[in-house]
């Protein structure tokens, strides 16, 4: 994941929080981000890719990450799992949607 602050003229990659998948290791695809209308700083993002693929949640710009996909169930399968499209309601920063 990468970020631009002067309009894409550089970027600084924010990868802190997310781990690389795979032989050789490398970031899962990012299918679908979207920014919170209410809280510009918090951030969703998922990524598509089997057992691996998860939502992950930013509420500092990007500058950290964590896991959004809810509790996992009975055979370790996350609430939200590859999520093709997410959503974030526009009054509640929290409140987020996904379609697979």
């Amino acid at each position: 994941m990468f970020r631009s602050l002067d309009g894409g003229r550089s970027w600084v990659e924010i990868n802190s929080g997310f781990p690389k998948v795979g032989i050789p290791k490398r970031y899962p695809p990012v299918t679908s981000i979207s920014v919170a209308p209410s809280d510009s700083n918090t951030v969703y993002f998922a990524t598509y890719l089997g057992s691996a693929a998860t939502s992950y949640r930013s509420t500092d710009g990007g500058a950290n990450w964590e896991e959004a996909s809810g509790t996992k169930n009975f055979f370790g399968v996350r609430q939200v799992e590859n999520a093709i499209s997410l959503a974030v309601d526009p009054a509640d920063s929290t409140c987020l949607c996904r379609d697979s």
